[in-house]
């Protein structure tokens, strides 16, 4: 039986330009993911997909951490499209 694992959980990254980088990245969500097969780096749109439930602001200071500067992206409606202050450096703009 093949278990389907939804990725929601999503973050911005900035200087991931290889294979090599995804593969840190990876190596390092492992921890909160469970397992790297459940991370999506995508390099071209630099973004990294989670499964739902794992806490983004903390996938997001690990990946930091790493090297790879990366924040969490709200959905659409969230919490950053509410605060003027934040509109201008975030999803929204």
């Amino acid at each position: 039986m093949d278990k389907t694992v939804t990725l929601k959980t999503t973050l911005t990254i900035s200087g991931a330009t290889c294979q090599g980088c995804a593969k840190k990245i990876r190596n390092a969500l492992e921890s909160l993911a469970g397992s790297t097969d459940l991370v999506e780096v995508d390099l071209d749109n630099q973004t990294v997909a989670l499964p739902d439930g794992i806490d983004a602001e903390e996938a997001a200071r690990i990946v930091t951490e790493t090297g790879y500067p990366a924040e969490p992206v709200q959905a659409e409606g969230g919490e950053c499209c509410d605060s003027q202050s934040e509109k201008a450096e975030s999803c929204c703009a």
